[in-house]
């Protein structure tokens, strides 16, 4: 069956259909489509947003594609961006923008853009032309050739091109578990920190860290920002995300410190125009995934223009053209 204008009601340029009852439904027009959809065959001439869980046996669409739930497939085809709350699971296919999934599983397909998800299983041949960023973790028993992969926690695929781990680009996660026996030390070290200077507030939590081996992100922490207590500028791109990332982690010992907290009050203050104007300086390949990362992962932390600012600005640098802002025509 085809749907069309008359089909449901218009909502900001996209037609609204309640109910889908076909086994090969054709959508002619850019469409939101209420519920589950189980079918052989289903095309989209345009967009296609599901709110609701699919099964099929193959998805073709011309525009972008988004489904609010989980996607079951054989085939797809897609020629925009494809975006899965849910889980995704597909034997083979093609996706001609980026694909962002919470969960994958993929046998063979063909991703132009980039991808992002929080798991990966891989069980085939999967190319992606760019860059993948895993929250979590990538298993399976297939191979995966990228531009660049980074996982946040670990690979067990054998057959890559290699891979950051977030780990090994120094990206720590929030800890906020410390055990009960320390907190009466921890408080007399911020006690020490508030009458003494930074300088000499490191030098007593390095002694603290010798044997309380859970705290040494802080030590590290507190060094990088007393690299910068006599700078008034953002040094480089890659510093300013570094730190907005570090101000942000919930540190037991050193966020009320006065340091830490200047440090955050200023880049906090940073605007896009200070962002713009800032220095770029060389980077390498493992800067590149550790920015990428933050970024992805941790948007939350930047407003959202200097976020998409930071990001051309490195795509530029590296030589890669992504379009970040593209958008599919829609009917």
């Amino acid at each position: 069956m085809r749907y069309n204008e008359n089909d449901g009601e218009e909502i900001n340029g996209k037609i609204v259909i309640n109910k889908i009852i076909d086994d090969n439904p054709i959508f002619e027009v850019s469409c939101i489509v209420i519920g589950n959809i189980s079918a052989e065959e289903i095309k989209a001439n345009y967009d296609l947003v599901v709110v609701g869980n699919i099964e099929a046996s193959k998805i073709e669409v011309s525009g972008n594609f988004s489904c609010l739930g989980n996607c079951y497939l054989e085939e797809i085809a897609v020629q925009g961006s494809c975006l899965i709350n849910g889980y995704l699971s597909v034997e083979e296919g093609f996706i001609g923008d980026s694909l962002n999934a919470h969960e994958i599983c993929l046998e063979s397909l063909e991703v132009k853009g980039t991808i992002v998800c929080s798991n990966f299983e891989c069980n085939s041949d999967v190319q992606c032309d760019k860059y993948v960023l895993i929250a979590e973790g990538l298993t399976g028993t297939g191979s995966l050739t990228s531009y660049m992969t980074i996982c946040g926690e670990y690979s067990m695929l054998e057959k890559t091109n290699g891979v950051f781990i977030a780990d090994s680009l120094e990206i720590e996660k929030n800890n906020d578990i410390y055990s009960e026996q320390k907190t009466e030390d921890i408080e007399l070290i911020i006690e020490k920190a508030k009458k003494h200077k930074a300088s000499v507030f490191i030098e007593e939590l390095k002694d603290f860290i010798n044997e309380n081996e859970e705290y040494t992100s802080e030590y590290k922490a507190l060094k990088r920002i007393m690299s910068l207590k006599n700078s008034n500028s953002i040094p480089s791109i890659k510093t300013y995300v570094e730190i907005i990332d570090l101000i942000n982690r919930k540190y037991k010992i050193i966020n009320n410190t006065k340091i830490f907290l200047n440090i955050k009050k200023l880049y906090s203050s940073y605007t896009y125009d200070d962002i713009n104007h800032s220095v770029m300086k060389i980077i390498s390949e493992k800067d590149f995934a550790k920015i990428l990362y933050i970024l992805t992962f941790k948007g939350q932390y930047f407003a959202k223009d200097i976020q998409e600012l930071i990001l051309e600005t490195i795509y530029t640098y590296v030589g890669i053209e992504e379009d970040i802002f593209k958008k599919s025509d829609t009917k």
